[in-house]
């Protein structure tokens, strides 16, 4: 779920609160559809239209198009449907498409208008004696999220004195990404090891999301969240015009990298690239430009594995046949990720080296990773050596998923077996009947049972029957009936 599938779940008096912020209706306008947005643009200046000629419009081919842009506008609130009573003599019903009041005045305005919004002055503001350098918010941005994601896999963080906020912890908690263990302390979940392979927008807003859920001010987090896409990068803002629950949002997003501070009593921000970015990347139909500069984040952001195609070449892992690894990075994130089922045994300043053990993918299995998410990630990570290697013995460029594999079939397989060893005995919740009246009763109800395919063992001898516990109610009907 991104945070306009999110927006869609809000009742209308969100929408209503949220659609004063001139700058919360650009964002929402740039996540649209490409033809919703021309729909957008037409009502505008007329702010209703009759909806057959809205039917109108597009083009016989763009139908499905034209049926997602007008779900999308009603269903973020930026249009409904009226029902108006026509004035033909027949009385018919003549529905009409308006457009939000709220909305379609701020868009104007923002049309209208050549001087920024508001929220976007630095009005006030002392020039600050020691600005940061692109650069530096770069490095810094970078390094803040990945110390957030090498405590989640346990291992050091690149920030020697980093500790998570008590907020953050709760964040992973709630999100399901990480779990308190026996020892009391949060270990990383399934969901979390999968959270940790997706791209670094994906990854912030699945706990900004979070954080929206949790908070008591949702139109003014929206709201701020939806500004940052508007902020210049290497410019720096005032905190002080911000609301409470803003300027706690300002804090929490310094600790993601999103923002950055001098130190928590300045009075004046500046927004990463990640934080610029932040909207870009969170539409599934985002077009060439979205795409580019998302693209670009991305890269400039995160030197680590991301499950994007241009990371997939150049990756930097190979696995030999005798399960040793040899991992050529720098990164304390790979290693730390790396670590989670590979026991490693020596590092270099480039080069880290493991071997997969029967013990070390237990310990991965024991936290909630499975093993098909192990083989997945070495083989997206697989090194380009190796994947020019098996091109050139097939004669053609490597396909993923092909016969070929990036990770030998001797270490996939017993992965997978180390896993079926945890699996050799499941449980299933059950009922035992026996004590039949005769036998005649207790071959009608194992034939009934074994009819409704809910059978799970039975005895002839001691003329006993286990069935699904689900099954309970229609088995003790037939049984009474018989």
């Amino acid at each position: 779920m991104d945070v306009f599938d999110y927006l869609i779940s809000l009742p209308e008096s969100i929408f209503d609160a949220l659609y004063h912020d001139a700058l919360a209706c650009q964002a929402v306008f740039r996540s649209l559809p490409p033809l919703a947005k021309q729909y957008v643009m037409r009502m505008v200046f007329m702010g209703t239209v009759p909806v057959s000629t809205v039917n109108n419009w597009p083009l016989p081919i763009a139908s499905s198009q034209h049926k997602i842009a007008v779900r999308r506008l009603i269903d973020l609130k930026i249009c409904h449907i009226l029902k108006t009573q026509a004035a033909s003599a027949g009385g018919r019903q003549d529905p009409v498409m308006a457009m939000h009041a709220t909305f379609r005045e701020n868009l104007l305005s923002t049309l209208s208008s050549i001087e920024d919004h508001p929220a976007l002055s630095r009005d006030g503001l002392e020039p600050d004696e020691h600005p940061p350098s692109l650069e530096f918010l770069e490095k810094y941005a970078q390094q803040s999220w990945d110390s957030v994601l090498q405590w989640m896999v346990g291992g050091t963080p690149s920030t020697v004195s980093y500790s998570p906020s008590t907020r953050l912890v709760n964040l992973l908690l709630n999100a399901g990404l990480m779990m308190t263990g026996d020892d009391g302390d949060p270990h990383i979940t399934n969901q979390g090891f999968k959270f940790l392979l997706k791209d670094i927008n994906t990854q912030m807003w699945t706990l900004l999301l979070e954080y929206v859920k949790v908070s008591m001010d949702l139109k003014d987090i929206l709201s701020f969240l939806f500004r940052l896409t508007f902020l210049r990068l290497g410019s720096d803002y005032p905190v002080e015009p911000l609301s409470k629950a803003q300027k706690e949002l300002v804090n929490d997003l310094v600790e993601f990298g999103l923002l950055y501070k001098h130190k928590t009593s300045s009075r004046q921000y500046y927004p990463t690239r990640l934080a610029i970015s932040l909207c870009n990347g969170v539409r599934k139909d985002a077009g060439p430009a979205d795409l580019s500069t998302l693209s670009k984040t991305n890269n400039a952001l995160s030197d680590r594995l991301q499950g994007t195609e241009a990371q997939e070449a150049e990756g930097y892992i190979i696995v030999e046949s005798n399960y040793r690894v040899y991992a050529y990075t720098s990164s304390p994130l790979k290693i730390a990720l790396l670590s989670m089922f590979v026991a490693l045994q020596y590092r270099l300043p480039n080069l880290a080296v493991g071997i997969i053990t029967r013990e070390s993918v237990r310990e991965a299995l024991v936290s909630g990773i499975s093993a098909e998410q192990i083989i997945t990630f070495l083989s997206t990570n697989a090194h380009s050596q190796i994947r020019k290697a098996i091109a050139e013995s097939v004669g053609k460029t490597f396909v993923p998923g092909g016969i070929h594999t990036l990770v030998p079939e001797v270490v996939v397989d017993q992965i997978r077996l180390w896993e079926s060893e945890r699996s050799r005995v499941k449980d299933t919740r059950a009922v035992l009947y026996d004590q039949f009246n005769t036998a005649e009763q207790y071959s009608s109800v194992l034939k009934y049972a074994g009819d409704m395919g809910v059978l799970l063992w039975h005895s002839d001898d001691t003329q006993m029957i286990m069935v699904a516990e689900h099954a309970h109610e229609p088995i003790k009907q037939f049984i009474k009936k018989h």
